[in-house]
């Protein structure tokens, strides 16, 4: 394995990424990228789907492992799955969680289209040749394809929560994020470069593409699954990283200040035209100035964390 220095941190990437000696190796046209941690129960039954999915588009393929800081057996492995040309491996010296994580997989892969699934299985292999198909005889302007999912298997706190979260997301979003989307896409080359630059931390990769497609003038279009249950029935992300997640979606797509506008507008009408001492109403109107504040706030770090990736220019197709 070779180490290669990146933003600080050692990866290691596997035998074949195209940094070490030997005859220059063509790059594949298809790039399957899953980010996994502590899942050595089913890391190569995960491989093994995903490249027998990518024989059935009959294209040359690679599948990028990230293993974002692993404690259990799922380093020795991906170890021993690197020894075949199609899967190369990367491993994180520190967790960094699976947005960053996916980050790290899509700035190192060579394919012109970019695949992107969860690592547990939730996501089933078998549907990357639908994903393939939907992007290559799509139009152009048609920069990403995402999986979205028609059905799931979770627990009811889990539904509620992504429900409301999805619905936030679809009235007060400034861009078009289709229901039920996650990280399950397909992307054009040129969208990758600029997604994998986001200075983004917890966020869903489908608002970061919605985003950067829209930044592109592209469109977004879907196919649909049924995501199944995890097979542990144990999630890895946890609640306060959930939260994490659809907070910061939310403010790159503008639905938070979108929310959080509306928010100061009721606290100052309510200043205004309430009864009430004249202590409550100036802290209304003090609640609905700090509430304009956070929403303008949240907009304009929104726009920088993904300025950088929109920077990026097309050099790599």
């Amino acid at each position: 394995m070779l180490e290669t220095e990146r933003s600080g941190a050692i990866v290691e990437v596997g035998p074949d990424g195209g940094k070490g000696a030997g005859p220059p190796v063509a790059p594949p046209f298809l790039s399957i990228v899953a980010p996994v941690h502590n899942e050595a129960a089913v890391v190569r039954e995960l491989v093994e789907r995903c490249a027998a999915a990518a024989r059935r588009c009959a294209v040359s393929f690679e599948v990028v492992i990230v293993d974002d800081a692993s404690t259990d057996d799922t380093a020795s492995l991906l170890a021993s799955l690197a020894a075949d040309p199609c899967v190369r491996t990367c491993r994180l010296p520190a967790n960094v969680g699976q947005f960053r994580a996916t980050q790290v997989g899509l700035r190192d892969v060579r394919g012109q289209s970019v695949i992107v699934l969860d690592g547990d299985l939730q996501d089933p292999p078998e549907a990357i040749p639908r994903l393939v198909a939907a992007l290559s005889t799509g139009p152009r302007h048609v920069l990403a394809v995402q999986a979205v999912k028609d059905s799931r298997d979770d627990p009811l706190p889990m539904m509620i929560g992504q429900r409301l979260f999805h619905w936030m997301q679809h009235v007060l979003s400034g861009v078009a994020v289709a229901r039920g989307a996650g990280s399950y896409c397909i992307m054009r080359r040129s969208v990758v470069r600029r997604v994998a630059m986001a200075d983004l931390a917890h966020a869903n990769l489908a608002a970061v593409l919605a985003v950067v497609v829209h930044a592109l003038g592209g469109e977004v279009a879907t196919i649909s699954y049924a995501k199944g249950a995890r097979y542990d029935r144990r999630g890895r992300v946890g609640w306060m990283g959930l939260a994490a997640e659809a907070v910061e979606s939310l403010a790159v797509t503008g639905a938070l200040s979108r929310l959080l506008g509306g928010g100061a507008i009721l606290l100052g009408l309510g200043g205004l035209v309430l009864g009430g001492s004249m202590a409550m109403r100036a802290a209304l109107l003090a609640a609905a100035v700090l509430t304009a504040g956070a929403a303008l706030g949240s907009r304009r770090r929104a726009r920088r964390a993904v300025a950088a990736g929109l920077a990026v220019g097309d050099a790599d197709g």
